[in-house]
């Protein structure tokens, strides 16, 4: 038996049973589930959008803790030159000697 006709004889029917069923699936399981979903989203606005809120902090930190790290001094490589944290960490030790 060739390749090509394992795939007629053999494949082809097996994914086309396979897709019946996947359809089948769908049209029974998914398509419910998709409008439950839309009906809860419609009636409850502010805890859809804190779950979405939630969720792109989750899979995205970088997005919402680099600008404010930033804003506080703080770059990839630890404090920034030139921000208002480095100038506490130089004059630490010249204020421990007039001490």
């Amino acid at each position: 038996m060739t390749l090509d006709e394992l795939g007629r004889e053999k494949l082809g029917p097996a994914l086309a049973e396979a897709g019946k069923v996947v359809d089948g699936f769908g049209r029974e399981q998914v398509g419910p589930a998709v409008e439950k979903t839309g009906k809860w989203v419609g009636e409850h606005p502010a805890e859809t959008a804190m779950i979405a809120g939630g969720m792109f902090t989750f899979l995205f930190p970088a997005v919402i803790y680099s600008p404010v790290l930033a804003i506080f001094g703080f770059g990839s490589g630890g404090v920034t030159a030139g921000t208002c944290l480095i100038f506490p960490l130089f004059s630490l030790p010249a204020c421990a000697r007039r001490c």
